[in-house]
């Protein structure tokens, strides 16, 4: 006995408003593009938070200071206002 989904899916079926419904594996199969995009992202964010190797870790520290470095002004006033204590509110 096969208990597969395509033995009890067939490619295409209708609900009772008459509605086409897909396949489980039709579903998945239209979602893979999305899927697959997201795990290389996924990936790619990984390396930028903990960085794999030395040469990574390097490429990710320079990257931060020239992009601390572009906006100084910015980036000390963000920084004085994250440490600055919260307003009591009465």
């Amino acid at each position: 006995m096969n208990c597969g989904l395509s033995a009890a899916w067939p490619a295409v079926r209708m609900n009772a408003s008459g509605r086409h419904l897909r396949s489980p594996a039709t579903w998945e199969a239209g979602l893979r593009q999305f899927i697959t995009t997201h795990q290389r992202m996924v990936r790619l964010k990984r390396q930028w938070f903990v960085p794999a190797n030395r040469a990574l870790g390097t490429m990710r520290a320079l990257a931060m200071h020239v992009g601390v470095r572009a906006r100084p002004q910015v980036t000390g006033t963000r920084l004085l206002q994250a440490a600055a204590p919260a307003p009591d509110r009465a």
